[in-house]
């Protein structure tokens, strides 16, 4: 029995397209919720918050190039080989936002770029002050706001680890055999 795709190959790939376009959705939905909040809410990210935004960005061209390769009949394997690709970059990005959460829970430390060890914190009174005229600090150990007690970082782990799992999942998902 084949869906609306057609033969069972087709299935398959159909089924691999539909997932890759709900991830592609979603992502960028999340950068366009992580802008949003940094534009129209001033809560400017810390270093760890962009290097969480990396594998979302590379994951919407993989994604796009997923949809392209559909509309122009790649094998299934290709494509899925994309989708897999795929999973491990959200979760890179789940990995990088399971650390973040834990420095801000206080279970570890931070990068010292962005936590309480940073050098500028042991400089002499004028050194300070002329290095706060030139750097914003955005602190990665105190989260902007927590939400059902989980800050950005700790939603961001359970996002991507959701939208991997799709994501492996997608040959199977809409395949209706």
């Amino acid at each position: 029995m084949t869906g609306t795709c057609g033969s069972d190959l087709k299935e398959i790939s159909c089924s691999i397209f539909k997932s890759s376009c709900l991830i592609f959705i979603a992502v960028f939905g999340a950068l366009a919720t992580a802008w949003s909040m940094q534009l129209f809410f001033n809560m400017e990210p810390c270093e760890l918050c962009l290097i969480e935004r990396i594998p979302y960005y590379i994951s919407l061209m993989v994604l796009f190039i997923i949809g392209l390769g559909y509309k122009l009949q790649w094998r299934s394997s290709i494509l899925y080989s994309g989708i897999i690709i795929v999973a491990l970059l959200l979760l890179s990005s789940g990995a990088v936002s399971a650390y973040h959460a834990g420095v801000e829970w206080k279970l570890w430390s931070g990068p010292s770029s962005c936590s309480g060890s940073n050098p500028l914190f042991n400089s002499s009174g004028t050194e300070l002050l002329g290095k706060l005229k030139l750097t914003k600090i955005i602190r990665c150990d105190e989260p902007p706001f927590t939400l059902l007690g989980l800050s950005p970082a700790g939603w961001n782990v359970l996002f991507s680890a959701s939208l991997a799992l799709l994501a492996v999942k997608s040959r199977k998902l809409f395949y209706l055999k």
